[in-house]
């Protein structure tokens, strides 16, 4: 059986059953995160062939410009980003700051183990949208506050970038140049 049929019928039973039931169903059997995306030790851990595990600078960019295109674009290019995981914290902290209005006013990201509905943020900006990027794949990362991405005032995205060097630069010291730029 293919995985996606058993979650139609799975679907197809749930409607008959107590609203409890179908949520401990769900948590059992249906997949966890979207796309190419599996759930490793409660982070998620996308995988994109077409994107490298150690990523430069060249191409973290050129995503962070695709999330400027369109909504098509903008989705792919952040599957890919948090694809690349934690090692593409010192090409993303660079992008902190840039205050291009995104595509869509929306990323989705697939839930997390325990959870049964995906997460959506709302971002305006690249800052934003980096912002929501860092939070997901390096959670460690430093307290900067503001969860309401879009209201904060430019001095504090100023804080914030310099939080994310700060904390960049302790992470990956070989790469501290990065991080800065």
């Amino acid at each position: 059986m293919t995985p996606l049929y058993v979650m139609v019928v799975t679907l197809q039973a749930m409607k008959t059953m107590p609203l409890a039931a179908a949520m401990a169903l769900a948590l059992a059997v249906l997949p966890v995160g979207i796309g190419n995306a599996q759930s490793v030790g409660g982070q998620s851990n996308y995988s994109d062939p077409g994107h490298p595990a150690n990523p430069d600078a060249a191409t973290v960019s050129r995503l962070i410009d695709d999330t400027t295109k369109d909504s098509k674009a903008q989705a792919h290019a952040v599957e890919a980003l948090v694809g690349m995981g934690k090692a593409a914290v010192p090409a993303l902290v660079p992008h902190l700051g840039d205050g291009r209005p995104l595509a869509e006013r929306s990323i989705i990201l697939p839930n997390r183990p325990g959870h049964i509905h995906d997460r959506q943020f709302q971002p305006w900006t690249v800052h934003d949208a980096v912002v929501v990027l860092l939070r997901e794949i390096a959670p460690q990362g430093p307290a900067i506050g503001s969860h309401n991405l879009h209201t904060v005032d430019p001095g504090q995205r100023v804080q914030v970038k310099r939080k994310w060097v700060n904390w960049c630069v302790g992470q990956f010291p070989a790469q501290a140049d990065d991080c800065r730029s």
